[in-house]
């Protein structure tokens, strides 16, 4: 907050500055270390023994010396606790456990729930009729009028890979359902696009729904309000499959909590990978918000976004013809910087070169459920391949989009590329599982191994 570097010199390293270094989460989560349900014999030490060491090394614009932006001016650290009690009455008031409050979190918020009944009419040509409740955390119904432009139904398909069908960017049939009928306990709304007609397989269904809360009191330095959202809940029903396939699950929004707390993206309403891949499909782009003169059109599916998000700074941003290292936050539309334009007016403007993975990238289950990062012989029927035009070759592939998330440079390019054929037939296949399928002599849990 000062803006002075953190900095200390190390051993052989020199100078190591930790300036730079984000927390993944909100950094009043306080217990996300000091962790209580371990049984660590001092973990209640950050509320009960407060000090100018221990809180200035995040309120580091505080002077507790001269005073300087406290507001009780200097004080010695035998005087925190006549101010600083373990607990006040107020959240955001003097007290340490309150004072720290994340506003997602407060008490002020009544909780919100998203739940899909049923679906209806969901064959090819009909114009599918879905039922949902919406329950506050109490359970009392929450009116879908309450909600207004906050209240959305998608339905997108089909579940082998979103996308199918469907030109950049891809994205899932979106409606406004504020206007549902509602009977005091369950919602009805039918969309007023239809299946396509030459829709197949299992289609998804599933809710974003948010609220603003304002916050009284609230914190001295903001939000005044925040947007409280719902899990979004995601359903299947049959377009033409006998009974509804599911789509597959490849991440657990648990295993991104570890280091996310809670992750929500998108005004705080989209927290569910699973709803995340309809429009984070491999036809998906960002063309729609990305002005013209800013070149072509970055891929947001989501096997490729995630890993490359993730490999951040280890991104290779030093392909440029002469061999320079790139400035991918000046000059984010370099090729090898990963930028994508996202919502908000003018478009907002999301450089991932600079993020740090808090582990090593090389354990995949940090982030899969089970053992989904597997390549293997034949691929799932169905997959669509990636379209990537500002990578160095374009489609890519199921396995290739995912693994050059990663391994981002040209010669890892030109193996996925060379490993990749069309039949006669126009079938395109990839070879990946021939050395990295499981026992293969390079299996992904081998060449990964820690």
């Amino acid at each position: 907050k000062a803006g002075t570097p953190y900095e200390i010199i190390g051993f052989s390293q020199g100078v190591n500055d930790f300036s730079t270094v984000v927390f993944p989460q909100d950094v009043r989560n306080c217990t996300t270390c000091h962790r209580a349900d371990l049984g660590l014999t001092n973990s209640a030490s950050w509320y009960t023994f407060p000090s100018s060491s221990a809180c200035g090394s995040c309120h580091d614009d505080l002077n507790f010396t001269t005073g300087a932006n406290h507001v009780a001016g200097a004080q010695p650290d035998s005087a925190c606790a006549n101010c600083h009690q373990p607990q006040g009455s107020a959240e955001w008031d003097a007290g340490i456990t309150t004072a720290h409050t994340v506003p997602l979190k407060s008490k002020q918020l009544p909780g919100l729930n998203a739940k899909i009944v049923s679906i209806a009419n969901s064959a090819p040509g009909q114009k599918p009729t879905v039922k949902f409740q919406l329950t506050n955390g109490d359970g009392t119904a929450v009116t879908p009028a309450a909600l207004g432009s906050n209240l959305n139904l998608l339905m997108g398909g089909p579940t082998t890979d979103y996308g199918t069908g469907q030109n950049s960017p891809a994205q899932p049939f979106r409606e406004n359902a504020s206007g549902a009928t509602f009977d005091g306990t369950t919602a009805t709304y039918t969309f007023t696009n239809a299946v396509p007609a030459n829709a197949t397989g299992t289609w998804a269904f599933s809710i974003e729904a948010r609220r603003s809360i304002t916050l009284n009191p609230a914190p001295k330095q903001g939000p005044t309000s925040v947007n409280e959202g719902a899990f979004n809940p995601v359903a299947y029903a049959a377009v033409t499959d006998a009974q509804p396939a599911p789509r597959r699950q490849v991440v657990d929004i648990a295993n991104c909590n570890k280091c996310h707390d809670k992750l929500a993206l998108h005004g705080g309403q989209r927290f569910n990978p699973q709803e995340c891949v309809i429009c984070h499909n491999p036809n998906g782009d960002d063309s729609g918000r990305r002005p013209a003169d800013k070149g072509l059109a970055e891929s947001i599916d989501f096997k490729r976004m995630i890993h490359r998000i993730h490999t951040g700074e280890e991104l290779l941003t030093d392909i440029e013809p002469e061999g320079s290292e790139v400035d991918c936050k000046a000059n984010p539309e370099t090729f090898g910087c990963f930028t994508i334009y996202g919502f908000g007016t003018p478009p907002s403007v999301n450089n991932f070169n600079e993020v740090r993975f808090p582990g090593d990238r090389r354990d995949c289950q940090t982030c899969h459920a089970g053992e989904t990062e597997e390549v293997l012989d034949p691929a799932p029927a169905g997959l669509l391949p990636t379209i990537t035009q500002r990578d160095w070759y374009s489609p890519q592939q199921h396995y290739a989009a995912a693994c050059l998330g990663c391994h981002d440079g040209e010669a890892a390019a030109a193996h996925a590329f060379s490993m990749t054929v069309t039949f006669p037939n126009g079938k395109a296949a990839e070879a990946c599982a021939t050395c990295h399928g499981p026992n293969a002599e390079f299996a992904v849990d081998k060449v990964h191994a820690r």
